[in-house]
């Protein structure tokens, strides 16, 4: 039962990150710069989870591939050298929730315990409502006017 459901799980948060690019177009130049820096390798990872191949991987094998992607995710977000302190927060926010399903997907890759199954998605799931709240700061910070 619990292979079940977690065959066809895509986290839900791996899409809406996506969506903070199309709320730019209020930003400054250097402000989109400083969001973009982040952003776009955000959006790379979205698009590497959910191009995972769900049907001719096996659950396991899925949520560890998952796992890879969030542990370069991780790095990759970490390395950005950006300069903008409310940016940086972000970043830190995103590399943090990153490295929580990296170890969420892991566990699912290598678990056959149900309760700790269970744990995992659960934790992902909360992750879910953190990288809402990560998204709609960078909106609100990205669509504000540049101080001169």
């Amino acid at each position: 039962m619990v292979k079940s459901s977690i065959q066809g799980f895509m986290p839900p948060w791996f899409s809406p990150i996506a969506l903070i690019f199309l709320s730019l177009a209020g930003c400054s130049e250097t402000k989109i710069s400083r969001c973009n820096t982040l952003i776009s390798v955000a959006n790379r990872v979205t698009q590497d989870i959910q191009s995972l191949p769900g049907q001719t991987l096996q659950p396991k094998e899925r949520f560890a591939k998952a796992a890879e992607i969030l542990d370069r995710a991780s790095k990759d977000v970490n390395a950005l050298k950006i300069q903008d302190a409310t940016v940086q927060k972000l970043q830190t926010q995103l590399v943090e929730l990153y490295a929580r399903d990296r170890d969420h997907n892991q566990a699912l890759a290598t678990s056959n315990n149900a309760k700790a199954i269970r744990e995992a998605l659960q934790d992902i799931q909360q992750n879910d409502l953190q990288q809402k709240n990560i998204v709609k700061a960078a909106n609100a910070y990205c669509q504000t006017a540049e101080n001169p």
